[in-house]
């Protein structure tokens, strides 16, 4: 490691000697990833994740930047994520001293936001958690943050979507969506409706896009043009089965729901728990956090301060050998 200028500590070797990795490869100074590979199932990879987080934002590698450099975490399997500005009962003094001869202190993060969806058909929207009570915060977000945010592709972001032909009709009513009025609190005016809830929304597009009159063609501007009924239903039944998935997700029928935005970088580290939610739900989640992110970043012109992503099981949400809208960000 003689060659290497900006050290990151990573482990110990066998012989209990401190490993280091080259930060630069990282940081995105020459690279920016890294692969974690192992046995599934047995928490290694994510505890070394994590490992990894603790050594850059306590060893000192990062200098005076670690003070405004983010993390944002997905936690997609169980809860022990959620616990980490809690100590860690089960470290005694042999694991402490492993991590004092690489320079570290251990101990919980410091700075720690947690978010967890609401729980279903709760009005007060309470976070859908089971061991932890405290310190966690709702996320979603509102029908017209839906619409106006262009959100809807991200509802199609399977290998099942991909083989379909509806690709069209999902980005013209994207794009006519985001033309809605919005209401203060969140809603949209749809044609002479008020949409507070998304299985609201899904009524109104299955009553614009297939017309209650055999003989009353479809507005194009919302199909696309010389796109057939069959694409049109195909469409709609699929948009259809989403909503029990995601309806507490997408909302406007609480008081303020509007305040319950995601915020990046209130917090050091940013856990968005999507462990109790379908598969589709979590392609939604996972979709739309790292676009709000890479937009956010990308608008600030900078690369200081520097953001981690942390997401277990990538080949899941942005399979190699397939498209989708969260390989497109």
């Amino acid at each position: 490691f003689d060659t290497v200028d900006r050290k990151l500590p990573a482990g110990l070797s066998r012989a209990a000697e401190p490993v280091y990795l080259d930060l630069d490869f990282i940081d995105g100074t020459k690279g920016a990833h890294v692969n974690i590979s192992g046995i599934s199932g047995v928490a290694t990879k994510t505890s070394y994740a994590t490992f990894l987080l603790y050594s850059m934002f306590n060893s000192g590698a990062l200098g005076a930047t670690a003070a405004n450099t983010r993390a944002l975490i997905f936690n997609v399997k169980g809860e022990d994520l959620l616990f980490l500005d809690h100590p860690n009962r089960f470290l005694d003094e042999h694991q402490a001293n492993r991590f004092r001869s690489l320079g570290l202190n251990p101990g919980p993060f410091r700075d720690v936001g947690i978010l967890a969806p609401p729980r279903k058909g709760d009005l007060n929207a309470t976070p859908a958690t089971g061991s932890r009570k405290t310190g966690v915060a709702p996320f979603f977000w509102t029908v017209a943050d839906f619409c106006h945010q262009r959100l809807l592709p991200f509802l199609f972001a399977d290998a099942e979507d991909e083989r379909q032909q509806y690709t069209i009709v999902v980005q013209s009513v994207t794009a006519q969506l985001a033309q809605l009025e919005a209401t203060e609190e969140g809603a949209v005016r749809f044609d002479d409706r008020l949409i507070r809830t998304f299985p609201a929304l899904v009524d109104a597009l299955e009553d614009k896009l297939s017309p209650a009159d055999a003989d009353e063609l479809p507005d194009p501007r919302w199909t696309g043009r010389a796109v057939g009924s069959g694409t049109v239903n195909a469409f709609i039944r699929r948009l259809a089965s989403a909503k029990r998935h995601v309806e507490h997700l997408i909302r406007a029928d609480i008081a303020q729901a509007q305040t319950h935005a995601l915020d990046l970088d209130r917090h050091q580290i940013t856990v968005v728990d999507i462990h109790g939610l379908h598969d589709r739900a979590k392609r939604f989640v996972v979709g739309v956090v790292l676009r709000q992110a890479f937009e956010t970043k990308e608008a600030s012109g900078s690369a200081l301060p520097l953001q981690f992503v942390v997401l277990d099981e990538l080949n899941k949400y942005a399979p190699r050998d397939s498209s989708s809208p969260i390989k497109e960000i």
